[in-house]
């Protein structure tokens, strides 16, 4: 069976890639699985130039084919060259580069500076290179129909390489998104609008592998 490595160093995101492809055809692996290491310096501007960095250097370290996928987080109520905005540096403040538990606490401080909840949203960048070492990329669309509050109370599940999501209410019924049942009406119409973009991602995905 071919195989598709996951070029990110975060365990949490194997099971996000899962959704992207056809597990018949493809078996994902990480790095762990490989046993080797691979460091890789984000020095892009932008979620789709991070991604693209680590997709192409975890290629080179194994020769497999690789996808990397990265974010950038904005804060809605702020301009977008407002120093506040963590943009692609989100775990990266002030130069240093934060665990989970930092993360946790300093979002929450700024939540707290301002007023309790930040309406926020994510852009996410991904990129794939191929057998042939040929890269493509692709950025998520209307990332604003996603957006949420940041909060200043922790909620009590945290879960490893996602930290703020313990921190992550909805707007829409201002629920911490760990309380929402998996058959509740607001979170089955969220899947709704992540599905569109799934599927995009998956035809993304079988068109990069094929060099399309």
């Amino acid at each position: 069976m071919k195989k598709l490595l996951c070029a990110t160093n975060n365990p949490s995101k194997k099971k996000y890639f899962e959704q992207l492809i056809d597990k018949n055809e493809l078996k994902l692996v990480t790095i762990d699985e490989l046993e080797i290491c691979v460091n890789v310096k984000e020095t892009g501007s932008t979620p789709v130039e991070n991604a693209l960095l680590k997709a192409q250097a975890f290629y080179k370290a194994t020769q497999l084919p690789s996808i990397a996928f990265d974010s950038a987080l904005y804060f809605e109520d702020f301009a977008l060259d407002d120093p506040i905005q963590p943009k692609d540096k989100i775990r990266r403040i002030n130069g240093k580069t934060l665990n989970d538990d930092e993360m946790i606490d300093y979002y929450m401080k700024v939540a707290r500076i301002n007023g309790g909840k930040l309406s926020a949203y994510y852009v996410d960048g991904y990129a794939l290179v191929n057998k042939d070492g040929i890269a493509f990329t692709y950025q998520s669309q209307n990332s604003k129909a996603f957006s949420f509050y940041i909060v200043d109370k922790q909620h009590k599940t945290m879960v490893e390489g996602e930290p703020l999501n313990s921190i992550s209410v909805s707007k829409q019924s201002l629920r911490y998104y760990y309380d929402i049942s998996e058959d509740d009406q607001e979170l089955q119409e969220r899947r709704i609008k992540m599905k569109l973009e799934i599927d995009k991602l998956k035809e993304f995905v079988k068109k990069g592998l094929l060099g399309k």
